[in-house]
Order: C-alpha cells, then sequence, then structure tokens
C-alpha cells in the first residue's frame, strides 16, 4: 500500500497553481535575479569598501566605502552579504586578468611590456572579460526592507551609483 502523499509529489507547477492558487505578491521565495556586468560589479566592490591610493608618503583614502560608514546593524549586514558575493566576483576577475597578462606580455630586460603587436587583442579580451555579464540573486542577500530611503540616515560625502542602482532596481 502506497501512502497518498507519495503519490501526489512531484507536482509540477501547474498542478500547484491549481491545488494553491496563486502566491500572494509578499511571498518571499521568489527570487529576484539582478543581471550586471563585470565592471559593474567592480564599481560596486569599490563602492562597499573604498578605494585607496599608493604614494611615497603611504597610502591616501580616496573614499571610505559605504560599509566604513555609520548605519543599523541590520543594513550593514545586508551589504555585508553583497560584499561577500562581490568579492568572489572581483576574485576572480584578477585571476582572469593576470592570466590575460601572462598570455600577452614579453620580458623585456628587468621590464614587463606588451608589444604593440598584440596591444589591440589584449585589449579586446580585456573588454570582453569586463562585459561579461553574471546573475545576482539579490532576494538571498537581503529582504525588502533595504530600500534608499532606509540608507538615507547615512551621512557621507561620498556617492554610491552602482550600490544605489542595485537596491533602486531589486523592486
Amino acid at each position: 500500500m502506497v501512502n497518498s502523499y507519495q503519490t501526489s509529489f512531484p507536482m509540477t507547477s501547474s498542478q500547484a497553481l491549481k491545488k494553491y492558487g496563486e502566491p500572494s505578491p509578499s511571498f518571499s521565495i521568489y527570487l529576484k535575479y539582478l543581471k550586471m556586468k563585470l565592471h559593474e560589479i567592480i564599481n560596486l566592490y569599490y563602492e562597499l569598501n573604498g578605494v585607496t591610493k599608493q604614494t611615497k608618503e603611504g597610502d591616501e583614502v580616496i573614499s571610505l566605502g559605504i560599509l566604513k560608514q555609520k548605519m543599523s546593524l541590520k543594513n550593514k549586514v545586508y551589504l555585508q552579504r553583497l560584499n561577500k558575493v562581490v568579492s568572489e566576483e572581483v576574485k576572480l576577475y584578477e585571476d582572469a586578468k593576470k592570466e590575460l597578462f601572462e598570455k600577452y606580455t614579453e620580458k623585456d630586460g628587468e621590464n614587463t611590456i606588451i608589444p604593440s603587436e598584440k596591444i589591440e587583442p589584449f585589449n579586446q579580451e580585456h573588454l570582453d572579460l569586463l562585459t561579461a555579464e553574471k546573475d545576482i540573486n539579490v532576494s538571498t542577500l537581503w529582504g525588502s526592507d533595504l530600500t534608499l530611503e532606509a540608507l538615507e540616515s547615512i551621512e557621507t560625502d561620498e556617492f554610491y551609483p552602482q550600490l544605489f542602482e542595485l537596491i533602486d532596481s531589486k523592486k
């Protein structure tokens, strides 16, 4: 004898709609993916973590990054989750960029150069890399309460256009 619950699964999506009806708009399991180009992800990484410039006198801070700003702990956790995903993509980019340089550079005495006949193919491959797309599942990174309005309380002179666009487009 077979239990009735065993015969009812797996259920197709059309069967589930018939049985349970349409999900409510607030149903939180819906996954929302945002497509971003790698160069946008790199910009987002620097908006989150800041930018420093190395000088002879030491490091000069160009931008602190939003993660170093004072904000609610909940928003900070949401942004740290995003930073984890973004950091992994930037690491992959750095590894690919290193391979690209190894492919096109040559030693010229103590210097490493890209010969003039290889500059165009190098630039094309680098551009292809920077325009590669990635789907980021924002539904697992933050709740619906991370909005531009929720970030208004952050007092900063810095601007985070890539982050604001990402948050605004998740609606």
